[in-house]
This record gives structure tokens, C-alpha cells and sequence, in this order.
């Protein structure tokens, strides 16, 4: 069983899913979301999201809004700190870089 749970632990060292640091096991943290992917999160999961958690800069939160309405999630009508979700499927990160993909290479 030892030998097992060695074998266990060192191909879970060589895939990074753990760490051993002074004889200590720890599993690192998670690959934290984007404030757009934690959006759109909420706004499938709730039916709203409150801007001004994820994005403290207003003019920043501002221009996710107006992006999100370009996209149909979001009413024209809503503004800050929370928006409510009116899109007919659920929304998508792939969906909103493949929209912002223009705009990045006017550049």
C-alpha cells in the first residue's frame, strides 16, 4: 500500500496538482476567474450581477456594461451597480471574446 500511495503522489506532483513542501502535501490554488468569467457566472446562475463587486472602477464596470448590452445579455435600460440578465440562452465567455476580437485588432 505504501508503495502505492508513493506512486500516487509522485505522478500527482509531475501533473502539478499537488506540491510537497517540507514534508507537507498541498494542493495549490485554483486558476482564479477572469472578472468577466465571474459575471458571466453570475448572470446564469442568479439572473443578475453586481458590477461594482467585480469591478470597483466605475468607468471600467461601465464599458463591461455596455459591452454586455451590445451583446443582448443585459437590458439597454440597466445601469450601474447591478444588472439583471433578459438573454434568450445562457451567456458565454467564448461568446464575449469572439465579440471583443474586432475591436482588439483595430489596434
Amino acid at each position: 500500500m505504501f508503495r502505492a500511495a508513493r506512486s500516487k503522489l509522485h505522478r500527482l506532483k509531475q501533473q502539478r496538482q499537488v506540491a510537497v513542501v517540507d514534508s507537507v502535501v498541498t494542493v495549490p490554488k485554483a486558476k482564479e476567474l477572469s472578472g468577466i468569467e465571474r459575471c458571466i457566472d453570475m448572470l446564469n446562475t442568479a439572473g443578475q450581477c453586481d458590477v461594482s463587486r467585480i469591478w470597483p472602477n466605475k468607468k471600467t464596470a461601465q464599458s463591461m456594461i455596455n459591452r454586455m448590452k451590445r451583446l443582448g445579455w443585459i437590458s439597454r435600460d440597466d445601469a450601474w451597480p447591478v444588472v439583471t440578465f433578459i438573454g434568450e440562452a445562457p451567456a458565454v465567455v467564448s461568446a464575449y471574446r469572439a465579440a471583443n476580437r474586432p475591436r482588439l485588432q483595430q489596434r
